[in-house]
């Protein structure tokens, strides 16, 4: 039995629409590299796999992560060592297929075995981490970062038409503005449907506190898996980066501005979306009485409580100084009567 306030979960949570849309999710993102890839020739195709990194290896800790998760699911209350062992197998899964994909369509050898090593590492380090966390934590998380994706495809759609809104000479600037309000959108969306889905799995019993932390983590878990996708992109991937920027100097600076943006991209994610959670749980908290109307109240029922207690006192008074006035006149009444009837 847990103890009230504590997570009460399930054995078996029911994410398997998460793994679904997690796995199309990586699917699509390998033929689409895949194809960008096999549609150019050996210089650009070795810059378009290294543009479409990142996005592979940010499917690849999704849907690791939503395997994983639903692994470790299905060993119920386990040791917390058991279920991450079991996350970083689903995981392991997940990255061993991208892997596979990987090397029967790009080739053995050079830089693309490093690449199959880099996804399977991302599906265990996503596993990993989507089983280290709380389920309903984790399953509103992992939503999250599909929404944040899935506003990022839907951008490349949009982005010719908002920067042709401006001037040839101010298309840079419009593009960085672009990538900011893609930023706040896909932080915002995230943060409230992290809050949707905790307020939701409340709602139906599945234990979760009614605590800010719980709903800031949730919110978080969308940037944190962007932040350790640029860092595996950056740490196992760098080779080939300098391969396909060797060219020329703007493929250099093309490759170091698509970096930082990534990176201020995934920043504006983990804060933003973390702090919309924890506001929009906020909102839901009653309403507590100010301060200053609290100690007015406080003040005015001492004040009354110091008066009944003085109109107290002053009766006890009236009534002992009345006593002693009754007295005498009992006594003179009595010896009026005596001497009468003497």
């Amino acid at each position: 039995m847990s103890e009230p306030g504590e997570y009460d979960e399930p054995p078996t949570p029911r994410t398997g629409l998460l793994v679904g849309l997690a796995v199309a999710w990586l699917a699509a993102i390998l033929w689409t590299a895949h194809a960008s890839i096999a549609v150019s020739g050996a210089g650009v195709g070795l810059i378009n796999a290294a543009i479409a990194l990142p996005n592979v290896v940010s499917a690849c800790l999704l849907a690791g992560g939503a395997v994983g998760l639903t692994a470790a699911a299905r060993l119920g209350d386990r040791s917390p060592g058991a279920l991450i062992g079991a996350g970083a197998v689903g995981g392991l899964v997940v990255g061993a297929l991208a892997a596979a994909y990987t090397l029967l369509n790009w080739g053995v050898g050079g830089p693309v075995t490093a690449l199959a090593v880099m996804f399977a590492v991302a599906g265990v380090l996503g596993g990993v981490l989507a089983a280290a966390l709380p389920r309903a934590v984790a399953v509103a998380g992992l939503l999250a970062t599909l929404a944040v994706f899935v506003i990022w495809l839907g951008s490349n759609f949009a982005k010719e038409s908002f920067v042709g809104l401006f001037s040839p000479a101010e298309a840079q600037s419009a593009n960085g503005y672009f990538l900011a309000l893609v930023a706040l959108v896909g932080a915002i969306a995230a943060g409230l449907l992290a809050f949707w889905h905790l307020r939701r799995s409340a709602r139906l019993g599945a234990g979760v506190p009614a605590r800010w932390p719980v709903y800031l983590a949730a919110g978080l878990l969308p940037g944190a898996i962007l932040l350790l996708a640029e860092a595996i992109t950056r740490i196992g991937g760098a080779r080939l980066v300098a391969l396909a920027a060797a060219g020329s100097e703007i493929d250099r600076y093309r490759f170091a501005d698509a970096a930082g943006s990534r990176l201020n991209h995934a920043l504006v994610v983990l804060f933003l979306g973390g702090i919309t959670a924890m506001i929009a749980f906020g909102r839901t908290l009653p309403r507590r009485q100010p301060q200053a109307d609290q100690a007015d109240q406080a003040d005015r029922a001492d004040r009354a409580d110091r008066a009944d207690r003085a109109d107290e006192r002053d009766q006890e008074d009236a009534d002992d100084e009345a006593e002693p006035e009754n007295q005498p006149v009992s006594r003179s009444s009595s010896d009026t009567s005596y001497h009468s009837s003497s």
